[in-house]
């Protein structure tokens, strides 16, 4: 069975127990409701006596790990179900502090912001966990959980409470003191033997045509660098600009995309964003963080612990399931850009075609991706490859820039500087437009090469506002050095050509 399957195995035999009340006596333990009392006989531990899961019997005990522990070895037998909570048969993973220790040792305690369902939750603090349960479901703000010996009423810890019930707590809930993976690769088929698996996180980086754009894979072990890029400028920055601007250790990024949504005529931040340490704007979204500037990992509102990160809006699959709500003003049809995350793979997807957000979060469940957000899209939409541009020309708050071990800069950057590592210093011009009389009302040129760069100034260091097509028409209106057209795109945007690739119409 998949991963998902054997999540949803188990979730779906914790379910069936909601309701179960402990018994009085040791009698009537199967029956749901009958002789309840406040002495914790359960059928939970009489199975596990049975079975010999623990070092010694625990009827008449705190309860709440064992009845984790049954659900697990009731979906994947004794063998699978112990290997899977990463304790040994006759061990002491009845209590709370012990079975997370397990976890722990076994490397598999993972932060509460990355917590996922089918992880198994526990209160208290490491050293002293009091109650534990079944995480069933997450969303931005909330922990889902099914758990035993406690009573009913969310967000508050209630510890040998007497039955088996659905709650949830806030994702950063200070009671919440560690989550357990479970080993989710031993549960490989329904005769509990593991299976071999077949794939590996791939070590380099992979780009594909994706609805007109890209799909990049990024495995995390090539990765150099990772970073939120602020615009240089109050007013805005180009993704093509940053693609020329942004160094580390003297190296230009080899991907730029655009990330964090942002209120247009103020740019300041609508979604969530984490810079040089300082949380620039919260939200209510989940994150994708960078930590150390090296790893990508998922991470919770309030619960952001890397130094750069970005918020989506919204989380477009969780757990590798497809499941939200178009927020108003991102329906309908848009340019997208989106990141998730798989294993130690990032994902990136820029599309060029205008699709329904469905479609990008359909891609990433389809590729087997765990989580992923979507990120600003529309006019805002950009990348910069080491092969390839979508350079809008567009002014946005904030970027996503990675370098490459071995990486040799973006598209942009080797184009306009070759194989140099750094920015050279830029060539001064002049602010001024010479006009030429005969240009005074506009002279309709054609681009005569393939691709030509229309430039924020008559310089080959300026930024590129955009690439012009060949027979692209533009209208000349002077001259800036001699050399260079001052001309507007038929689509009103305006800028510098170089005068030997246009022509008279």
């Amino acid at each position: 069975m998949t991963i998902q399957e054997a999540k949803k195995k188990l979730l779906d035999i914790a379910a069936t127990e909601e309701g179960y009340l402990e018994k009085a006596t040791n009698a009537e333990l199967d029956s749901k409701t009958a002789n309840a009392g406040r002495n914790n006989y359960t059928k939970y531990a009489r199975d596990h006596a049975q079975w010999g899961t623990y070092h010694a019997p625990k009827q008449g005990l705190p309860w709440c790990d064992m009845f984790v522990d049954w659900c697990f070895i009731k979906a994947f037998g004794l063998a699978l179900g112990m290997k899977a909570t990463c304790q040994p048969k006759g061990g002491y993973g009845a209590g709370c502090t012990e079975s997370y220790n397990y976890y722990k040792a076994a490397g598999k305690a993972v932060p509460v912001a990355e917590v996922q369902e089918g992880d198994q939750i526990f209160f208290g603090k490491p050293g002293s966990m009091t109650h534990t349960g079944i995480v069933y479901k997450v969303d931005n703000a909330r922990i889902y959980t099914i758990e035993g010996n406690t009573s009913s009423g969310s967000n508050t810890v209630i510890a040998n409470g007497g039955g088996v019930f659905k709650k949830w707590y806030y994702r950063n809930s200070a009671s919440i003191g560690g989550i357990g993976r479970p080993k989710w690769d031993v549960l490989g088929s329904e005769d509990s033997k593991p299976t071999t698996s077949t794939s590996s996180t791939p070590t380099t980086v992979k780009y594909s045509e994706f609805q007109g754009g890209i799909f990049a894979e990024i495995p995390f072990s090539r990765i150099d660098r990772i970073e939120h890029i602020k615009m240089a400028d109050a007013r805005g920055e180009t993704t093509g600009s940053v693609a020329i601007r942004a160094t580390w250790n003297d190296r230009f990024p080899d991907i730029v995309i655009n990330a964090e949504l942002f209120n247009y005529g103020k740019y300041t931040p609508a979604s969530g964003v984490k810079h040089k340490g300082t949380m620039e704007y919260q939200g209510w979204q989940p994150f994708i963080g960078f930590k150390d500037y090296k790893m990508p990992i998922q991470e919770a509102r309030g619960a952001v612990t890397s130094p750069d990160a970005v918020g989506g809006y919204p989380a477009i699959v969780q757990n590798g399931v497809k499941g939200f709500t178009v927020p108003k003003g991102l329906e309908g049809n848009k340019y997208r850009t989106a990141m998730g995350l798989k294993g130690k793979v990032l994902g990136i997807i820029v599309t060029e075609k205008q699709v329904p957000m469905d479609v990008v979060a359909n891609k990433f469940v389809a590729e087997k991706y765990e989580f992923a957000i979507n990120l600003d899209g529309g006019a805002s939409s950009s990348y910069v490859t080491p092969t390839a541009a979508w350079a809008r020309p567009n002014k946005l708050r904030g970027f996503v820039a990675i370098w490459l071990k071995s990486g040799k800069g973006n598209y942009l950057s080797k184009r306009q500087y070759g194989n140099h590592a750094v920015q050279p210093k830029p060539v001064k011009s002049e602010n001024w437009i010479e006009t030429d009389k005969s240009a005074a009302n506009g002279v309709k040129m054609k681009v005569t090469a393939s691709e030509l760069n229309l430039r924020a100034s008559a310089s080959t260091s300026s930024e590129v506002r955009f690439v012009l097509k060949y027979g692209e028409t533009v209208t000349w209106y002077g001259y800036q050095t001699k050399s260079w057209y001052y001309v507007r795109t038929v689509s009103g945007k305006e800028g510098y050509v170089y005068k030997a690739y246009v022509k008279k119409v």
